[in-house]
């Protein structure tokens, strides 16, 4: 027995006056008295009832001594050390199922194999938690047996994995003196550090048990990829100590390629085919997810824009021209044909204030409103036309100084400066009063507007080209060329290839996955394939370095030796002080029977 409370057992002390003021109390003092004469003939049958009557006499001593005991006791709050029974409590089992646990081992999986040791592991109530890059509790205090049926149909995901989170998880699950197994190859793990989160439930009294299901395995895998409409850029990893060779295929291309050991290298593919594809490596390794990865490539929209202008040649010109899927055509003042634009896209630049028919805003303004994007860039006379309404901003005069213009939200058109967000000098430009949504600025002074109008948009490009050095940067056509796309609402190429682990909102409902169909209102992408929603294909893959790197292990026996598995089982701390208090209080009520039958009270 030990104690929470040692100096309590100075309480011991207040048996000494106890144990003094009984030795001290008054005795009766025999007397001859002869009316009790009778009673002498009797003695020899008192003395020998004199044992039970002593024990009878000091019973109220020793109750009160025993409850004084009790009390002392309770102070000191005694405890004891007992072992844990672990069959008759919960049982919670967390079950790595990223990819690295699709790794073969054996005749089986890394998995197969953590499926069979959660089989072995369960008892009592239930809880299992399947860990992939965002936890996911499957079941809730039940029994083995549905358990059972639930692992039976379990596989592996094409996800990293998160297992310190997941432990976390546990706890809402879980009282004090329950078991949790934590069954992974350990690989690697994203989130909360295992031990910091071993070390959370150790102190709640949630026995915690790491079990290692990894295998010696080397790996080749593709853990990169980048999509454009003209090419695609896949990178190899080799994980293993020897160089290798293979054969890299992109639908009918393929490529011999040959990486050293513990390397990796970029393999292009020029002029990818739109749909659906896959890049495929020739391997025979420990991880076959990684050696296909899936693209999604929708078909090139062309673009049809007006560029109305009167410049014979200029950097918007040779931007808008520059890409395949924008059929330009260029109108000069004052024939504009303005009643008759069936284009997608008109841009006003450059235009000369003396031959351009001020009628043509009208013609300009229903294009707008009936669904037509018009892009307004600015130019230092612009205050002298008469737009209708057109330009999301009014102007305020011409300012001739320098400035810097940045970017005041990250937004589709603007997302190329989001690590740099000043990406423009200018030597003059318009004063102009916001009165619409400023993607860009020099202070307080918007230079890139946009505003709705009816069924269509109206962008204000303030920069004056031929007084910047914009032009000249190379930012500069991808900028026109993000512009057209959010204008014509043409989704960006990584919209449709994804990798795992991220939820996508469905508007649609019905959600066609690799293996299943679903009707949800957003999807969990945690399956290397094609995912079918919202009129869409979209591409998901792995690609993880670390994920991939199947043959890398946490050492838990180095890390944390102090919670090693132990075959002995757990002990648990059992306090005393309710058991103690409850013995006084039966003690009390012993001594009130005694002293009520003794006619006391």
């Amino acid at each position: 027995m030990m104690f929470n409370n040692p100096l309590g057992l100075y309480a011991f002390l207040a048996l000494i006056p106890f144990i003094l003021l009984y030795l001290i109390r008054p005795k009766p003092r025999k007397q001859m008295i002869p009316s009790l004469m009778f009673f002498l003939q009797n003695k020899k049958k008192i003395k020998e009832n004199a044992f039970l009557r002593k024990l009878l006499h000091n019973l109220l001593f020793f109750l009160q001594l025993l409850a004084l005991l009790g009390i002392i006791f309770a102070v000191a709050s005694p405890y004891i050390i007992i072992p844990y029974d672990e069959s008759s409590e919960k049982t919670v089992i967390i079950l790595d199922a990223s990819a690295s646990m699709a790794t073969k081992s054996g005749m089986g999986t890394r998995f197969s194999k953590a499926v069979s040791e959660a089989k072995n592991k369960l008892s009592g109530d239930v809880s299992l938690i399947l860990a992939e890059n965002i936890p996911l509790v499957l079941l809730e205090n039940e029994k083995p047996s549905t358990a059972i049926n639930i692992l039976n149909h379990l596989r592996p995901k094409a996800t990293t994995t998160n297992l310190g989170d997941a432990m976390l998880a546990a706890q809402s699950l879980v009282k004090e003196k329950s078991q949790l197994f934590v069954i992974s190859d350990f690989s690697n793990t994203d989130g909360t550090d295992i031990f910091l989160a071993k070390r959370i439930l150790e102190a709640k009294e949630i026995r915690t048990t790491f079990i290692d299901v990894s295998n010696d395995a080397a790996n080749i895998g593709i853990v990169d990829l980048s999509v454009s409409q003209s090419s695609i850029t896949a990178t190899v990893k080799n994980y293993g100590e020897d160089e290798a060779s293979f054969k890299i295929r992109l639908g009918d291309s393929s490529k011999d390629v040959k990486i050293s050991a513990l390397s990796k290298d970029t393999f292009i593919f020029d002029n990818p085919p739109a749909g659906i594809s896959e890049i495929t490596i020739d391997v025979d390794d420990g991880l076959e997810l990684d050696n296909k990865a899936y693209i999604s490539l929708p078909e090139d929209k062309i673009i049809d824009v007006l560029l109305i202008t009167n410049a014979d040649a200029s950097h918007l010109m040779a931007a808008l021209g520059a890409s395949k899927n924008v059929n330009l055509e260029i109108r000069r003042p004052p024939v504009t044909n303005a009643y008759n634009i069936k284009h997608d896209i008109v841009v006003l630049n450059a235009i000369d204030p003396n031959l351009f028919v001020p009628a043509d805003f009208n013609d300009l303004k229903k294009f707008v409103e009936s669904g037509g994007k018009l892009i307004i860039t600015g130019q230092p006379d612009l205050e002298e036309f008469d737009t209708k309404g057109l330009l999301p901003v009014t102007i305020n005069g011409l300012k001739q100084e320098q400035g810097i213009v940045c970017t005041d939200v990250i937004h589709p058109i603007t997302k190329i400066f989001e690590e740099s967000t000043c990406f423009a000098g200018v030597s003059s430009y318009l004063d102009v009063s916001e009165h619409s949504t400023t993607l860009a600025s020099i202070g307080d002074i918007p230079l890139m507007s946009i505003k709705d109008l009816g069924k269509g948009k109206v962008l204000y490009y303030g920069i004056f080209d031929e007084l910047s050095d914009f032009k000249t940067t190379p930012n500069y056509p991808i900028f026109w060329y993000n512009l057209i796309k959010y204008l014509m609402d043409i989704p960006e190429l990584n919209d449709f290839n994804v990798n795992t682990g991220r939820i996508l909102p469905v508007s649609g409902g019905v959600i066609k996955t690799p293996t299943t169909t679903l009707e949800m209102e957003s999807v969990l992408i945690d399956e290397s394939g094609i995912y079918e929603f919202d009129n869409k294909k979209v591409a998901s893959n792995l690609l993880s370095e670390t994920e991939s790197d199947i043959g890398r292990k946490i050492d838990i026996e180095t890390k944390e030796a102090e919670f090693r598995e132990k075959q002995s089982g757990i002990e648990f701390k059992l306090d005393l002080n309710t058991y103690l208090l409850a013995l006084v209080l039966l003690i009390l009520i012993i001594e009130l029977i005694y002293l009520k039958k003794r006619g006391d009270i």
